[in-house]
């Protein structure tokens, strides 16, 4: 049986607020044996480390992390409000990894009830002294347990169950087939549907839709869920009410600051062809956020945006004035072919620009040294291969 952690005094409390930009590791120096004052300087570094992504959770001070682990492990706020999101109405949840917890405090939050399963004793008390710290406890229960069994001793049933299962493996290396992550959900989807109709699946960004609709059945929903920057994760939702190979509908998710952009994705079988142009000065050019990249359906994209491309694996679209695009958008300051006298005429002039490659022969790394160009500043310089007139530059400014 694991006892929760007590709370934190406001004593260390106050600590904790006055020397939250301290150098932690002469704290430790300072302060080593002094048990309450060494987990008080744990929660300094986890809170430093989870600022941004947890900065909603954190406005309590009575928070505590666990360890490390669990900081870094966690899921953000923002991330955990999509994933409440897509349980949508089920007023019954289990949470068979809750780590930090904090999708189960979000669900929770919503208004359901929650039992959270955690097979790791420190982050189970953790979990129950947080559930109190938020005011979340009258809607939560937490077991320590290993789901798996969990699950085969309970005859408990849930509206809906949630499951994150763990992407390394024992040697900390990284695991990318649902099967190798534990526990294995395929393999647990007969013990799971004994006690829900619907699971919801939170999986490695580098998963395949269709090879995960393939392998857990019943998917009726996949969202591709990221930042402006990076495609942060992979959900399927399977709903067992529904026939085993059903068509599943694709979802693009792009957490951005103070705004969420959610696109459901078209097929591109009744698309119209997707015309191809040379990018020219003047044109504004998008790059999709990471997950509406990771989605494909490019001809259907170029259709819903009424925008063109500058060749078929490029992945880039063009418009001839600013649309309201989800990705970036950059305007052609000036356009080149790939050639000596581009190379030289870029190299004289010293630019600071940042430079990314599309279906080009060079990394970007490697073009940024060709045409002697310092990483950084606002400008942004594209390597790629056009349909019309092969290897382009193009020089761009953010819209």
């Amino acid at each position: 049986m694991f006892q929760p952690l007590k709370p934190l005094s406001d004593d260390i409390r106050r600590w904790i607020a006055d020397n939250s930009t301290a150098d932690v590791s002469a704290l430790r120096l300072r302060h080593h044996g002094h048990s309450d004052l060494m987990h008080a300087i744990l929660q300094i570094e986890a809170r430093r480390k989870c600022a941004s992504k947890l900065a909603d959770t954190l406005r309590c001070d009575a928070f505590q992390f666990p360890d490390m682990i669990a900081a870094e492990q966690s899921t953000s706020d923002a991330l955990a409000a999509i994933h409440s999101s897509i349980i949508g109405d089920a007023s019954t949840v289990a949470d068979l990894t809750c780590g930090l917890g904090i999708d189960s405090f979000h669900f929770a939050a919503d208004g359901r009830k929650v039992t959270a399963i955690e097979r790791r004793p420190e982050a189970a008390a953790a979990a129950v002294a947080n559930a109190c710290a938020l005011r979340l406890s009258d809607r939560m229960e937490v077991i320590c347990a290993d789901s798996t069994e969990w699950l085969a001793d309970t005859a408990a049933t849930f509206d809906c169950i949630f499951i994150d299962p763990a992407r390394r493996d024992n040697l900390g290396r990284r695991c990318y087939s649902l099967a190798d992550c534990s526990p294995d959900v395929g393999a647990l989807l007969p013990q799971l549907r004994a006690h829900t109709g619907k699971v919801v699946v939170k999986a490695s960004p580098m998963l395949d839709a269709e090879a995960v609709a393939h392998q857990l059945h019943h998917v009726s929903d996949i969202y591709l869920i990221g930042t402006a920057t990076e495609c942060k994760e992979l959900v399927a939702v399977v709903d067992f009410s529904l026939p085993a190979s059903t068509p599943f509908r694709l979802h693009a998710v792009t957490v951005t600051r103070g705004a969420t952009s959610h696109i459901t994705i078209g097929d591109d079988t009744h698309a119209t062809a997707m015309p191809y142009v040379a990018p020219q000065t003047g044109m504004v050019i998008y790059e999709p956020y990471p997950a509406l990249m990771k989605a494909g359906h490019y001809r259907w994209i170029a259709d819903r945006y009424n925008v063109t491309a500058p060749d078929p694996n490029t992945h880039l679209f063009l418009s001839d004035r600013p649309i309201d695009f989800p990705g970036k958008a950059y305007k052609i300051v000036e356009s080149m072919d790939f050639d000596k006298r581009a190379v030289k005429e870029i190299a004289s002039q010293r630019i600071k620009a940042n430079v990314a490659t599309r279906n080009f022969p060079l990394d970007a790394p490697s073009l940024a040294r060709r045409l002697k160009i310092s990483e950084g500043g606002d400008m942004h310089l594209y390597g790629i291969r056009t349909s019309a007139r092969g290897l382009m530059l193009l020089l761009c400014k953010p819209v």
